[in-house]
């Protein structure tokens, strides 16, 4: 909302030493080149009218915007109905016994690389708590379509000193996925979405900062500007639990099962390169 999307890619791009015709086909051409988008890409007869008029070369700021030639006026927000938004969340909140890790021993930890998907693995010992000191910390799924499975497993990277974070964007399935500092924060962070019935959520020191994504858990029905309002509230509370930059966007993957090499699914920890389910345990 604040720096733009593509455009602040294109400002980027000059800055740091691209000419500008140059940094406006690499945003424009290459990338529908790239992808077979024969119709589009330049303004030539026979490709779509979409393009902007700026009167700074500098700010690239949007003046005026055509999308099939014709020029695009933004509308008022306006919410969508109940029915639009129907797309089941059945969760169901998991009791404190649900997420225990019973017994102790050496076993499988999914390792964050900062600035990657991918993941690596670390064998560690689990003495039957979180270790926030030594960043291994709990991670828990639980199955968004009403069969009540929930996974539990270990991760490090996060950083996180107090608190947790929950999050119903999970790629591909979309399940509930929370990870934290302790049992009692990851299961509020859990309720607050279910409440929500999607979302994403924060707590931290008894304080509790969400947004609501009504549609499938995965979008929000309120205006753009709320959402980066609410977006700006939930990374100050991340940011006081301390830990790693954007924490949503890696728990967004840690259950997606088809990228290497740990993941962590309703059904417990999975090994990406094997592509089966592993025991969190190594020695059982």
């Amino acid at each position: 909302m604040n720096d733009g999307h593509i455009d602040r890619c294109i400002r980027r791009a000059v800055a740091c030493g691209v000419p500008l015709e140059l940094a406006l086909r690499m945003a424009t051409l290459s990338a529908a080149e790239r992808f077979g988008l024969a119709d589009r890409g330049a303004l030539s007869p026979g490709r779509r009218a979409d393009f902007f008029i700026t009167e700074n070369r500098e700010t690239l700021a949007v003046e005026r915007v055509f999308v099939g030639g014709r020029e695009f006026h933004a509308h008022s927000h306006v919410t969508p109905t109940p029915r639009t938004l129907s797309a089941p969340f059945r969760c169901t909140p998991p009791a404190p016994g649900d997420i225990a890790i019973p017994g102790t021993g050496e076993v499988r930890v999914i390792s964050l690389i900062p600035h990657q998907i991918v993941t690596e693995q670390v064998l560690s010992r689990w003495d039957g708590a979180s270790k926030p000191g030594d960043d291994i910390l709990k991670v828990v799924v639980c199955n968004r379509y009403g069969n009540g499975r929930r996974g539990v497993g270990l991760v490090h990277g996060f950083g996180f000193t107090r608190g947790a974070i929950a999050s119903s964007i999970a790629h591909d399935a979309h399940n509930l996925v929370a990870c934290g500092t302790s049992d009692r924060d990851i299961l509020i962070a859990i309720a607050e979405v279910i409440r929500r019935k999607g979302g994403m959520a924060a707590a931290c020191d008894d304080e509790v900062v969400s947004i609501p994504l009504d549609c499938g858990g995965l979008m929000s029905s309120l205006p753009y500007e709320e959402v980066v309002q609410r977006l700006a509230s939930l990374q100050a509370v991340t940011k006081k639990m301390g830990g790693i930059e954007d924490p949503f966007m890696y728990l967004s993957f840690l259950s997606l099962t088809v990228i290497p090499a740990l993941r962590i699914t309703d059904r417990g920890v999975f090994d990406g390169i094997a592509f089966q389910d592993v025991p969190l345990f190594t020695g059982s």
